[in-house]
């Protein structure tokens, strides 16, 4: 009932006795769950709360779409003016062309930095410029000398290129060494994309690292760590739990990869609204 007097709306005195059902289910983390009980039956001061919820979720998504365009107004690599940016359901979609697989990645990682921003869907296009156009055997000898004189990534990590396309395939102890690859690659010229298929095969195996992981968010002041939980099977993790910001989720998942011995981890941490 607290949710709906929130809304501003009235709420009849015996409203719980005789429709108990109706206001569990709009108050459900899932409002949109009403809509399937009976219509005909549904009390007025509930069709009142529905619309005005209706209004604030407009609100919302108008603001975090102002604030997705501010943000790619903001980065300097960006050229926002080609970058269309709509709220569907609490996801932002990004449409538009680009001149580099670099500027693609950069719109995508300023969007993922903005408050409330949970998940995107991106439909941005790389659009080489002819001058840009490069072939692939001049892509992998480019991709193959910045890899090389790279002294995180191994030589365990192999590259092949088609149509533009980088794939990483091979292993690395450590998911840093996995990532500095691809970011090592983003910027060259006449990449359309990059495709990471590179696999964690850690060479230290540690039976504590549920207790190393947990110290380590402790001792992060960005990531409330009283609100997760980490589970251990072999080298895989799972974090449960709830956070504020998916910068904070991602942070707990960085943190659990630091960890020696881990391959892999799954992430079901859940971001409040």
């Amino acid at each position: 009932m607290e949710a709906i007097r929130r809304l501003g709306v009235d709420i009849p005195s015996d409203a719980h006795d005789k429709y108990g059902a109706y206001t569990e289910a709009f108050c459900n983390p899932t409002p949109p769950c009403i809509l399937r009980l009976c219509k005909s039956a549904q009390p007025s001061f509930l069709t009142s709360a529905m619309l005005r919820c209706e209004v604030v979720s407009m609100k919302s998504a108008q603001l975090l779409k102002h604030d997705v365009e501010e943000a790619l107004l903001y980065e300097p690599s960006i050229r926002a003016e080609k970058i269309g940016v709509s709220v569907n359901n609490g996801v932002i979609e990004l449409d538009g062309h680009v001149d580099s697989f670099y500027e693609k990645w950069a719109v995508e990682d300023a969007t993922l930095r903005v408050t409330n921003v949970a998940s995107i869907a991106s439909e941005i296009i790389v659009d080489l410029p002819f001058e840009s156009k490069q072939t692939d055997e001049s892509i992998a000898l480019a991709a193959t000398n910045q890899l090389t004189w790279n002294v995180q990534v191994p030589d365990t990590v192999k590259i092949k290129v088609v149509d533009g396309q980088i794939t990483l395939q091979g292993t690395t102890p450590w998911r840093y060494q996995r990532q500095e690859a691809e970011r090592s690659l983003r910027s060259l010229l006449g990449v359309r994309n990059i495709i990471n298929e590179i696999d964690i095969r850690p060479e230290l195996v540690d039976f504590n690292v549920k207790t190393k992981i947990e110290h380590a968010l402790k001792r992060d002041a960005q990531i409330g760590s009283d609100r997760i939980c980490v589970e251990t099977s072999g080298n895989t993790v799972t974090l449960t739990g709830s956070v504020c910001s998916l910068r904070e989720r991602r942070d707990a998942e960085h943190a659990a990869f630091d960890a020696p011995g881990v391959a892999n981890v799954e992430n079901l941490i859940d971001i409040m609204n």
